[in-house]
């Protein structure tokens, strides 16, 4: 047995790097292997929503070429302007630049995606068109790809790689290609898997739970959740507000109970003295409920001072999700979250 490369070469310079030779494969190589590269270039071409920049006035707009790629005009640089893949290539006769931002499981900071936008179309190469491309083969978050998409990039994502590679026996055209393949689809499958199984572990599934409690609770006027990163390596932190409660919110993160927290910040100067009234009614409502309590850290620190965010109450929603599915679970949640906020209109504790 061959053992799979791409399983120790897993950073986002390894994929760089296999993109750099999908593309140069476009400019060196002959037969399948230039077939190969010409393909991929025209694959970024027609991804997103086939959209391209406007050099002329920077607007992007619908791109309404066939996409035919006749060369790669240039070798693919990598950490151009700090961009992880550029290049240029001739596309329906016209001369565009390609800047990837490339990611497998992490995302993208700060204003960095504008920036690398605006370092191409305002550099003094020629162009016509800049097609700029979110790839990555990771979870794309839909906060995510609507922060990519605000910014012109179109998001082409692992599932979009790895049906370009498997189609019309690309995958034998070349080991590198077959292993990469191989590897890639080991990925989903452990994605799909994992969201099959509500495996609470992953931040996307906690997302992706936390996105459907959102809908069904109608918790905030915001899109989506807000989502956080614990530095020491945790997973995705989501917690949509309570609009209307601005110092109340649901919280699900690494820990994996699902806890209803308050900021005392906002919650005024009587917070600790409501406190007790909110833990008795969200044990109540968690009884009503028929969830499973889980252990919380209280909202007083070992000194005794109060912590800016604590938590009144938390449930085993991860029980729930393996004994019950996802939809019962939300259920669950919606009765508990109904019959505290009932609680707290008729106790006065709002």
């Amino acid at each position: 047995m061959v053992p799979n490369i791409f399983g120790y070469a897993t950073k986002e310079l390894s994929q760089d790097a296999l993109i750099c030779w999908l593309v140069a494969c476009a400019r060196q190589s002959e037969g399948k292997l230039r077939e190969l590269g010409i393909d991929f270039v025209q694959a970024l071409m027609r991804s997103g929503k086939r959209t391209a920049i406007d050099v002329r006035d920077g607007e992007s707009r619908p791109y309404e070429g066939g996409c035919e790629v006749v060369q790669v005009l240039c070798e693919p640089k990598q950490q151009y302007g700090k961009i992880d893949v550029y290049f240029q290539a001739t596309v329906d006769g016209k001369t565009v630049s390609f800047l990837i931002e490339d990611k497998t499981h992490t995302e993208m900071h700060g204003d960095q995606l504008e920036r690398y936008r605006r370092l191409v179309t305002d550099d003094n190469q020629r162009e016509d068109l800049v097609k700029a491309v979110y790839l990555k083969t990771g979870y794309v978050f839909d906060d995510e790809r609507e922060s990519a998409e605000s910014n012109a990039y179109s998001v082409f994502e692992g599932a979009d790689m790895l049906s370009f590679l498997s189609e019309d026996e690309r995958a034998d055209t070349n080991e590198i290609v077959r292993q990469y393949v191989e590897y890639l689809r080991g990925q989903l499958d452990d994605r799909r898997s994992a969201l099959k199984s509500w495996n609470l572990d992953e931040g996307f599934v906690q997302w992706e739970f936390m996105v459907r409690l959102g809908q069904v609770l109608r918790l905030s006027g915001n899109k989506w959740p807000a989502r956080w990163f614990n530095i020491g390596g945790g997973a995705w932190t989501q917690y949509p507000h309570w609009e209307d409660r601005g110092a109340l919110f649901w919280r699900l993160d690494s820990w994996k109970p699902l806890r209803l927290m308050v900021d005392t910040s906002k919650a005024g100067d009587d917070a600790l003295e409501r406190w007790d009234g909110w833990s008795r009614s969200f044990e109540d409502a968690r009884i009503e409920a028929g969830l499973r309590p889980a252990k919380f850290r209280s909202v007083k620190s070992r000194n005794g001072t109060v912590v800016r965010e604590g938590t009144v109450g938390a449930v085993n929603i991860a029980c729930c999700l393996r004994r019950e599915g996802l939809d019962a679970s939300v259920e669950r949640v919606r009765r508990l979250h109904r019959a505290f906020m009932t609680s707290l209109e008729e106790d006065g504790l709002c």
